[in-house]
């Protein structure tokens, strides 16, 4: 009768399209009890067909099974359909099943079953077309997916959301993910996937950018516009801690394990929480000084945040020799805007706190204030790489007022202002003021950035300090240094002019052995006790290859005057001469007369009597020898007993492409300064 069974006729008429239907039989039995409830038992009807093509659609805003094929089964009050094969939202079904258990009463339960495989594309396709409205851009998703689909729903024409159930499992291979975190792609994927009416669920492995990770990814369809979670355990490389505003790229090699607990809204993540583990990976800070061995304790804590087109971290840092802790704010190509670091401490290096910003002409700004300071691992390779010209990076100018800066050698200055200017490249300029241990006033400037080499300027009020400091030599006490010069590139000759007021010599092992052999031994003990006064020492210094050339030095003093020219070599070879000048200041006053002054003095620096001296040989062993005669002849005549050392500048010779730049060497073991 057409009245029975209107919402399964109804269905039949609205959602069954495009039927093929075969092979059709039935078999009725009416009986005086067979509608006894108001509708057909079941044994009472019994019709079976097969489908040689249907399409049906289920609900509104899902696709319809298309092309489907199967068996069917009609009793008095149930239907099911066997489907063998189907398409479905451009998903191959490889089976399926449709079952009505009851029709009546209405509103029964019925079941959609279905197993089928596709591109994983098309999964959010239909999510997104759905009343879900997932709202994720498909074609950010790839890969290939399995699934299995359950769904419960009232056999009714309007049914609340609520009231419909269901259940999609599947795995996904060779997946990815465009922008899965941090601007990374996610690829070569391996995933389960759980959908319900609650969220989305996906759990896998795979390569986040270059770093792979075990996931798991979760996303509410009622929770409004919450954003999505992110948990993840990875093995993370320097690309992905510089997007959380670490410096890894340029600081960092080997491997780190991490854990993620992230929001991610939209294609970004907003907020997420990171441990990382660097015991076995290198954190390699030469420039100042400090590396952290791999296989040294390190571990990391990150705070991340998204604010507007950029991002801000609070990082924790902790070591056995090093704790930073600091707010770093990074605009959206991960550069650093800002940072406030609250404490950066590195053991012999740095316990410092301050301020880091970007300036109108997009230079990074750093001002520190602290405790200590080294900075003698950047000093060898200061302007040692590029040219004044290049420009590789962003520029860092740094101010520091810290109350001691180590400078190497054991050389310490308290109460240091320091400014200094670094590219990629490394440290190109550098000024530091401030007092030595003894309050002797210290000043050193250097720029590296000038096309023919780093340009030098130390002033010191404690020349002997210095001395002792850099050059080893222990026979020099107190006076004033003022050391300027070029340390120059490309095996150039360096040219430095070193002048020293006020200093006293003591115990310098070749001038007492000349003293002693000019028989001056008032002046050979006096050296060997109090020492020897000299007013002025200037010593125009050339640096070429490995020997260390004098040309026309020269010390004045009121007991002693002296000339030095010649050479000393790194293999300890030596050949210098001069002349020795007794009184100097009574001996030299005949200088000052004109014409009769040049003939009887000779050149700046002698005097009447003067004896000319010459060593040869090397530091451990050298020949000095004292002309005593030339003491009796004037100057012009004098210069015939001197036997000049060769001052001849070696060549330039071009660096061998195996010689390392000096800022790429290694550091010095502390032990060995």
């Amino acid at each position: 009768p057409v009245t029975l069974g209107t919402g399964a006729r109804s269905f039949t008429d609205k959602r069954i399209t495009n039927t093929d239907v075969a092979n059709l039989e039935a078999q009725l039995t009416l009986k005086r009890d067979s509608f006894e409830q108001g509708y057909l038992r079941d044994e009472d009807l019994n019709l079976t067909f097969d489908i040689n093509s249907a399409n049906v659609k289920f609900l509104d805003d899902l696709p319809a099974a298309e092309n489907a094929v199967g068996t069917g089964r009609l009793t008095g009050n149930s239907f099911r359909v066997i489907v063998d094969r189907a398409d479905y939202g451009g998903w191959n079904v490889d089976e399926g099943l449709v079952d009505f258990p009851a029709f009546n009463p209405k509103g029964e339960d019925f079941r959609v079953f279905a197993r089928g495989h596709g591109p994983a594309d098309l999964v959010i396709k239909t999510l997104n077309e759905s009343r879900l409205e997932l709202d994720f851009e498909q074609s950010r998703v790839s890969g290939k997916a399995e699934a299995t689909f359950e769904l419960f729903r009232p056999a009714l024409d309007n049914v609340p959301d609520e009231d419909v159930r269901y259940t999609a499992i599947g795995t996904l291979s060779d997946g990815g993910l465009k922008s899965a975190a941090l601007g990374l792609d996610l690829s070569k994927a391996t995933a389960e996937i759980k959908v319900d009416q609650e969220g989305m669920t996906i759990s896998g492995f795979g390569d986040l950018g270059p770093a792979p990770v075990q996931f798991t990814w979760r996303d509410g369809f009622t929770d409004g516009d919450a954003p999505s979670a992110l948990s993840a355990t990875a093995i993370v490389s320097p690309d992905v801690l510089n997007r959380f505003g670490l410096p890894g790229r340029a600081y960092l090699s080997g491997e780190v394990p991490a854990e993620i607990q992230a929001t991610i809204d939209g294609e970004e993540v907003s907020v997420a929480n990171v441990a990382m583990d660097l015991t076995e990976a290198r954190l390699d800070l030469s420039e100042i000084g400090w590396v952290k061995r791999a296989g040294q304790d390190g571990k990391v804590s990150v705070h991340y945040e998204r604010e507007g087109d950029g991002f801000s971290s609070d990082v924790l840092f902790r070591s056995d020799d090093a704790y930073l802790d600091g707010q770093f704010t990074l605009g959206p190509d991960s550069r650093l805007v800002s940072a406030d670091l609250r404490r950066a401490y590195l053991a012999d290096t740095a316990d410092v706190n301050g301020q880091i910003t970007r300036d109108e002409n997009d230079n990074l700004e750093v001002a520190l204030v602290g405790s200590y300071l080294d900075l003698s691992g950047a000093l060898p390779g200061i302007g040692a790489l590029g040219s004044a010209n290049e420009s590789n990076g962003t520029p860092l100018n740094v101010t520091a007022d810290v109350d001691t800066l180590a400078m190497g050698g054991g050389l310490f200055v308290r109460n240091a202002d320091v400014t200094w200017n670094s590219t990629v490249n490394g440290m190109q300029k550098l000024s530091a003021t401030g007092n030595t241990d003894d309050g002797s006033a210290f000043d050193i400037d250097l720029d590296g950035s000038l096309p023919e080499g780093t340009k030098i300027r130390v002033i010191s009020s404690d020349a002997g300090f210095i001395a002792s400091a850099f050059l080893d030599l222990d026979f020099l006490e107190s006076g004033r240094l003022d050391l300027q010069g070029t340390l120059a590139r490309d095996g150039s000759p360096s040219q430095f002019d070193i002048v020293i007021t006020d200093g006293r010599l003591r115990n310098a092992p070749f001038l007492t052995q000349i003293l002693s052999l000019a028989s001056l031994r008032g002046l050979a003990d006096t050296l060997g006790g109090d020492g020897v006064l000299f007013s002025r020492i200037d010593i125009p210094l050339t640096v070429a290859g490995d020997r260390y050339v004098v040309t026309g030095g020269k010390a004045q003093g009121p007991a002693l005057g002296l000339t030095v020219n010649g050479y000393l070599n790194a293999d300890s070879d030596i050949s210098v001469d001069g002349v020795l000048v007794p009184s100097f200041g009574m001996n030299s006053a005949l200088g000052g007369i004109p014409i009769i002054g040049d003939l009887v003095v000779g050149r700046d620096g002698e005097g009447v009597f003067s004896l000319t001296y010459s060593v040869r040989g090397s530091l451990e062993k050298a020949n000095v020898s004292v002309n005593p005669l030339s003491a009796l002849a004037p100057g012009v005549i004098r210069r015939i007993f001197e036997n000049p050392a060769n001052t001849e500048i070696p060549e330039a010779q071009a660096r061998p492409d195996d010689e390392p730049i000096p800022s790429e060497l290694p550091p010095i073991p502390e032990e060995e300064f």
